[in-house]
């Protein structure tokens, strides 16, 4: 038999790499089968690190271009939402009815609310660590929830949120992690487009009880993540909705909770649950006690 590889294991548990050639001889007027090995463990274990710093340096360009990427968006949103706000105080000024004013307000808020987002690109582009305030993250959820509205329900998707009674406080951005919860809803909400039965996101908040880390799920009834793609959604540029996707959206979210000392996981949902798509779960470490309100 021509050369062929397999890992063995060790008495102790540990693994031994080897390559084996087996030829048929004569010895002693009876053909035997003559084996030879040799240990590819060191050289193996070369080959894996170098494809590791390979991974690790190819990601680190990502991430820059990514940098580079948000850094040139929030240049581009900043005038045009420095004239809407404009505008809209302007009207909030000249209005002449009630009804109105609060719809100039309205606009004005959230002109505002875009360009706090934008400046947090920046920010993340920089790599800037950005406030860190205790923020009750009920209050990102709903606000991303509200945000996306127009998204859902153009999609015919429902939204299944039940929050906690009591608000967990996690210390951070708040517009930075409103944004991570805004890029996992339009996230679901894309994974489910042009299907026909159901189509659920579902949003819950609940603290560990060991460490009372802050753990927010959002699961979705869509196709999933096929296997041989799970350990690259979250890589800068990579995306499964071919020419339609940025591969921006994940790669953001995690690097807004690798910012807030936290990690995002695509985790696979429970025997029983019905959503059966794809479940991103986000930890967070709790804000500290001394700051709770």
């Amino acid at each position: 038999m021509d050369g062929w590889e397999h890992t063995f294991r060790r008495g102790d548990g540990s693994g031994v790499h080897l390559a084996m050639w087996s030829r048929l001889a004569e010895f002693r007027g009876e053909e035997v089968v003559v084996t030879t090995s040799m240990d590819l463990t060191e050289a193996r274990a070369r080959e894996a690190e170098r494809a590791r710093e390979r991974a690790q340096l190819e990601e680190a360009e990502k991430l820059a271009a990514l940098g580079e990427m948000l850094s040139g968006i929030a240049h581009e949103l900043n005038n045009p939402l420095s004239v809407l706000a404009g505008q809209a105080v302007l009207l909030e000024e000249t209005a002449t009815d009630a009804a109105t004013r609060r719809r100039a307000l309205h606009i004005a808020e959230q002109a505002e609310r875009c360009a706090r987002t934008v400046r947090s690109f920046l920010d993340l582009a920089r790599e800037r660590p950005g406030r860190s305030d205790p923020v009750p993250l009920t209050h990102a959820v709903a606000e991303a929830i509200e945000m996306t509205e127009p998204d859902w329900q153009a999609a015919g998707v429902a939204v299944d949120w039940a929050p906690p009674p009591v608000s967990p406080l996690v210390l951070g951005d708040a517009d930075r992690l409103r944004q991570l919860v805004v890029n996992l809803i339009v996230n679901a909400v894309q994974a489910m487009e042009g299907q026909a039965d159901l189509r659920t996101v579902r949003l819950r908040l609940a603290v560990e009880p060991g460490d009372g880390s802050v753990v927010l799920t959002v699961a979705d009834s869509g196709p999933g993540v096929p296997e041989p793609l799970r350990d690259r959604i979250f890589r800068p540029f990579f995306s499964t909705k071919g020419a339609g996707g940025s591969g921006i959206g994940l790669a953001l979210c995690r690097r807004i909770a690798d910012t807030h000392g936290g990690r995002i996981a695509l985790v696979p949902p429970g025997p029983d649950d019905p959503l059966r798509g794809a479940h991103f779960q986000v930890e967070l470490p709790p804000a500290p006690r001394e700051t709770d309100q």
